[in-house]
């Protein structure tokens, strides 16, 4: 193994685990349709700490998953 250089960047797992903020998916496989599609999201709860969105298929309308927010970030 080499020696890792003074100014080399740093490791990715040194990155603050928050680095890349948050991610909304624009399409999702679908097992109904068996290939990935285009997904809307749809507001589920408001929580004390954030909201939880679910994400549907926008041909067959099948739900594809979920995604939790934080107050002052993601969709609003």
């Amino acid at each position: 193994m080499y020696p890792r250089h003074p100014r080399a960047r740093p490791a990715q797992e040194d990155a603050a685990p928050d680095a890349f903020g948050d991610f909304q998916a624009s399409a999702l496989f679908c097992d109904r349709c068996r290939v990935a599609q285009p997904v809307r999201e749809r507001r589920l709860l408001y929580l004390p700490d954030g909201e939880l969105w679910e994400y549907l298929c926008v041909v067959c309308g099948a739900s594809l998953g979920t995604r939790r927010t934080t107050p002052g970030r993601g969709t609003g």
